[in-house]
């Protein structure tokens, strides 16, 4: 069973030099702490391109080109703001993106996930499964926060990508599709659940 959000190209951003790109980049942010840490802001970025392209919510500015999507990046780094350490909880991307919502007058509420660093605490993987499937299910990206790669080498560690479809073949082959950085690949959530030293988490919206 495949879930997909309904209009993946919602995410596409016009360039003046690379033709159209897979949502925001955390290299256009300009100083080098912004763009060491700024996986988080960036994902949240995606998140409200998409649902703002999709008709879903409002703001001022349209968002077609990596120009806007730097300028939306740039406000919302100030409510999904890194620590020392980065956003690396789904509570401080989520009470961001609560904090943004509320300073914009937006009804949007905010869904999470923790996978806990031990496993006997963490959710099942169907319950995990079920939550990004509810996710997409509502025409909108996921929020995926990796700590620990585990097992997964396509994957950047204590990091934001963005989920844009999920392939269910069955309980070991659970395939999801990644928007990460202009890039976009596929990777299984099997592996990585069962693998991950450190867990992680996943954040959606319900407009």
């Amino acid at each position: 069973m495949i879930t997909t959000v309904q209009n993946p190209e919602h995410l596409l951003l016009s360039t003046d030099n690379q033709g159209a790109v897979c949502g925001c980049n955390q290299d256009w942010y300009p100083t080098l702490w912004q763009r060491r840490a700024g996986c988080g802001p960036t994902t949240a970025s995606n998140i409200l391109v998409y649902h703002l392209r999709a008709g879903h919510l409002t703001l001022p500015q349209e968002i077609e080109t990596s120009a806007d999507g730097l300028r939306l990046m740039e406000e919302v780094w100030h409510y999904v703001t890194p620590t020392a350490m980065g956003v690396h909880t789904p509570g401080i991307f989520e009470q961001g993106l609560r904090n943004f919502f509320r300073q914009n007058a937006l009804s949007v509420s905010t869904c999470s996930l923790r996978i806990p660093r031990r496993h006997h605490l963490r959710p099942s993987l169907a319950e995990t499964v079920n939550f990004i499937r509810t996710g997409l299910s509502q025409d909108g990206p996921v929020a995926f926060l990796n700590l620990a790669n585990g097992t997964v080498r396509k994957l950047d560690p204590w990091h934001w990508v963005t989920i844009t479809a999920m392939d269910e073949q069955n309980e070991k082959a659970v395939e999801i599709e990644i928007c990460d950085n202009l890039n976009r690949f596929t990777m299984n959530l099997h592996e990585w659940y069962e693998t991950t030293s450190r867990g992680g988490g996943f954040v959606y919206l319900t407009v």
